[in-house]
């Protein structure tokens, strides 16, 4: 009966799917805002755009921390837009937000465009309920670029059966914003090559992914060309240091460690279990079984998908560093597309139950995320500066003290630097984590804000 009601309003169900996905993928990107961080890479981004909004035109992004060098500046000038039609505190909202609706919108088009539109619903849902994206776009960065970037490259070079002008076009965006995103761009162009020597991938690819890498590294060079190669002389600097450490036994190993963590990253779609090897195991037996149903038919993708998440493995394994998940972004799409592939094979009820799931996953994690804020969040951040405030225009501050190790100070001094300071004022300590030393304490989640005896 319920089949039949389905096959009957088929259109009209899937129309009420895609609303109602695109609506709770966004609805929980925008809940409880005040958690969202406000941080280092955060104010980075602000002040820049802001310089932006005055006329100080930049060639260079956000500065990465290993190798001493900087990623495109896209960014911020997107956050200067959003900056000048609003204000800085709400671009750290609005830009996260309109990114991830962008790539829910691009999600949907090229699984519906290179699959169906029984699979775009499947990508949308993934899109609009996956603890890990959930997590990761309500953090104002760089990164926020990654997951878009990467599904255009991918897609295409995956899916197309001949290369077109529109595959080609989508593969040079998704190149272009690559570097704009994460130096993990870096890592497409070795793909490509691989896959064009081994697997006849049309070599129109790979030339169009490096001329879109080269085409957004091209501030970066001529920002080099006017101070003495500062990034490329990182980039060195940086492979050089590496590479003292580096022997066979540490790159096989360190391979197989990131090959747990991206499987544990395919987990992290469908549900955030608590302990790591569970989430590895989970993950690499589901998406074992995905490549085993689709094996028959679409072999080419799965041993190209195969091999593309083992050169990913094996070349971070270069890189001795900490690994944040969001490095991993890079081969979520990978995932999605082989999910995408799969729903020819799934029944349509197999299907309801699964977005039922989905939603309720996504449903438990996030009320479980926006159950506390008790960090230096936005949200507290902007709360302590209403309490400045209200002491600014009443007894006056002689001296604000930050009670706060470095880096968790940057986002509320940057919110506190107007504050007016008078001679004839109290001295005020914030203080996180909470501190018992003083008296006269107004806390907001473990921030304090402390006031001294009137300075005299």
């Amino acid at each position: 009966m319920i089949h039949d009601f389905c096959i009957k309003n088929k259109n009209h169900l899937q129309i009420l799917l895609v609303i109602f996905f695109f609506a709770w993928g966004m609805y929980w990107r925008t809940s409880n805002w005040q958690g969202y961080s406000l941080g280092f890479d955060q104010v980075q981004i602000l002040r820049q755009a802001e310089k932006i909004t005055k006329g100080q035109l930049t060639l260079i992004g956000p500065r990465t921390g290993p190798a001493s060098t900087f990623t495109g500046p896209l960014i911020y000038y997107l956050t200067a837009i959003i900056q000048f039609l609003s204000s800085p505190v709400i671009s750290v909202v609005v830009t996260p937000l309109l990114l991830a609706f962008i790539t829910g919108m691009c999600l949907f088009w090229l699984s519906k465009h290179y699959v169906n539109f029984k699979a775009s619903i499947l990508v949308l849902a993934i899109w609009a309920t996956a603890p890990l994206l959930l997590q990761l776009d309500r953090i104002f960065w760089n990164p926020n670029l990654s997951l878009l970037s990467f599904s255009l490259v991918f897609w295409p070079i995956l899916l197309a059966k001949e290369s077109n002008r529109l595959d080609l076009w989508l593969v040079f965006i998704g190149a272009f914003l690559s570097y704009q995103a994460h130096f993990s761009a870096f890592v497409l162009i070795p793909i490509a090559l691989v896959l064009t020597i081994f697997f006849k991938l049309d070599k129109k690819f790979l030339l169009t992914i490096f001329l879109g890498i080269t085409t957004s590294l091209l501030p970066t060079f001529l920002f080099d060309l006017r101070h003495d190669w500062l990034n490329f002389k990182g980039i060195v600097n940086f492979s050089t240091k590496q590479g003292q450490q580096i022997n066979l036994q540490l790159i096989f190993h360190d391979c197989f460690n990131n090959l747990a963590i991206i499987f544990e990253t395919f987990s992290k779609l469908f549900y955030h279990f608590s302990n790591f090897k569970t989430r590895v195991v989970f993950g690499t037996v589901f998406f074992t079984i995905v490549l085993i149903f689709l094996l028959k038919n679409t072999k080419q993708l799965v041993w190209r998908s195969s091999i593309i998440l083992f050169l990913i493995s094996f070349f971070f394994a270069f890189y001795r560093g900490e690994k944040p998940e969001y490095y991993f972004l890079l081969v979520v799409p990978i995932f999605i597309i082989n999910l995408s592939k799969l729903s020819f094979k799934v029944p349509i009820h197999v299907l309801a139950i699964f977005f039922l799931s989905q939603v309720i996953v996504s449903y438990q994690f996030m009320v479980e995320k926006n159950r506390t804020n008790l960090d230096l969040s936005l949200g507290n951040c902007l709360e302590v500066e209403k309490i400045i405030k209200n002491i600014t225009n009443t007894t006056g501050i002689k001296y604000l003290v930050y009670d706060i190790i470095y880096p968790n100070d940057v986002g509320i001094k940057y919110l506190l630097e107007p504050t007016y300071l008078t001679e004839n004022g109290v001295i005020v300590h914030i203080s996180y984590p909470i501190s018992d030393e003083f008296e006269n304490i107004q806390s907001i989640g473990r921030t304090a804000v402390i006031i001294e005896e009137k300075y005299e």
